[in-house]
């Protein structure tokens, strides 16, 4: 299943809504994951990868349009503790929803896929995965700033410089990831899920 729940809170957030707002929205957002899922299975599938969302306080996009000057708002990588703890209770809902609807559909596998866990993984390892330690939270196509990210000047617009060697940069315009380090997340998320899909390879 699709990465869902990010825009629907990304919305939310960049339309000035404060995080105790935003969290009310969780519930819908996640019950309409489950009836998606749902709608699927009727259609024959027996297997779902449904994944969470990304630690929203690690992404430029969020770092640079939400900074805050307590520094304890920030986690020893650098990223916003406010914005991720609600990516984690968004991520805690749907791991719940999943086994609600697993005991529903006993014949039917569904995984929950941990964007959240799996980007932090490459994250804290970053440099064993060649990862540049410097540009942790850095797009690597953008402008200005401490992240490298302005929403007036954003990348594609005419002059805007691209890095490189987008393979040592986790974030790719600030708001996407590269193909590096979804290819790095790719990995650790297929370990996981085959085990539990009790797939062979």
């Amino acid at each position: 299943m699709g990465e869902w729940g990010g825009n629907d809170y990304y919305n939310g957030f960049f339309q000035n809504k404060q995080i105790p707002e935003v969290r009310t929205y969780v519930p819908n957002v996640v019950a309409g994951i489950m009836r998606g899922i749902k709608d699927v299975i009727q259609l024959g599938a027996t297997r779902f990868l449904v994944p969470g969302i990304y630690p929203l306080g690690c992404l430029p996009l969020y770092l640079t349009s939400f900074p805050d000057n307590n520094t304890g708002a920030y986690d020893q990588m650098g990223c916003l503790r406010n914005y991720n703890d609600f990516a984690s209770y968004h991520n805690r809902y749907v791991s719940r929803a999943i086994a609600n609807l697993q005991r529903e559909f006993p014949n039917v596998s569904i995984v929950y896929g941990d964007f959240y866990g799996s980007l932090l993984t490459v994250m804290r390892s970053a440099s064993s995965f060649g990862f540049d330690q410097n540009t942790l939270l850095s797009a690597c196509c953008g402008t200005g700033g401490r992240y490298n990210f302005n929403f007036r000047s954003v990348c594609g617009a005419a002059g805007i410089n691209v890095c490189s060697n987008p393979a040592r940069y986790v974030h790719w315009d600030g708001i996407h990831l590269t193909d590096e380090a979804h290819r790095r997340m790719t990995d650790i998320l297929v370990n996981d899920m085959l085990s539990k899909f009790r797939c062979a390879v």
